[in-house]
């Protein structure tokens, strides 16, 4: 991931794809189980000074882009029913990173300063 030696923002597009997995999105390309997500071969993906192909390409986070930016209503509420599952591991997991007693309380997490 990190072969082109990019500020770490330039890798925006890979953390959102590997959010979404773990929030329970498949790839867009194939069978997501989301019908406003079209199968299609994937075919362009990279960035190059000429065009790759000849087809549309897709901007689909869920997809292999080159810009990842946009999320289909059905991709949203997959998301959504996982975390509204409080028996789905996605929910437990996060609710121990924002409540680490693992309880249903607010928490408010201690100010710190990034200054060392």
């Amino acid at each position: 991931m990190y072969e082109g030696h990019q500020p770490a923002w330039a890798y925006r597009g890979i953390l959102n794809h590997e959010a979404g997995h773990f929030l329970g999105l498949s790839h867009a390309f194939f069978r997501d189980g989301c019908d406003d997500t079209p199968e299609h071969g994937n075919p362009c993906w990279s960035r190059t000074a000429e065009a790759p192909c000849d087809t549309a390409a897709s901007n689909n986070m869920m997809d292999y882009n080159a810009l990842q930016n946009a999320l289909s209503p059905c991709q949203i509420g997959t998301m959504h029913a996982r975390m509204a599952d409080t028996n789905s591991y996605e929910r437990r997991f996060w609710s121990k990173l924002v409540h680490p007693s693992g309880g249903s309380r607010h928490y408010h997490p201690r100010h710190c300063s990034l200054e060392r």
